[in-house]
């Protein structure tokens, strides 16, 4: 489920409905998610797999820091989202 790593995604289901966010990790059935705002990473949301939307924009760099388990700042992933929402 590393493939998951990084991509955007959007909420369907709950209060956050039409949210995007990061996954910043995955299993089978859930994906943690992060905004770099109201889910920082270190407060992630899971949520269940079925109730998110993926979406095609990933970010490799973020992606591979998750994955190398280096330093991620909210601060890189709130920009990323940002640029997502006004591309």
């Amino acid at each position: 489920m590393n493939n998951l790593i990084g991509k955007l995604c959007i909420s369907n289901k709950g209060r956050d409905k039409g949210n995007i966010y990061l996954i910043y990790s995955s299993t089978a059935n859930s994906v943690t998610l992060v905004d770099g705002n109201a889910k920082r990473i270190v407060n992630p949301k899971t949520k269940n797999l079925k109730h998110v939307s993926i979406l095609d924009a990933k970010s490799e760099t973020i992606a591979k820091k998750i994955i190398e388990n280096t330093k991620v700042f909210d601060s890189e992933i709130f920009s990323f989202i940002k640029n997502y929402k006004t591309a």
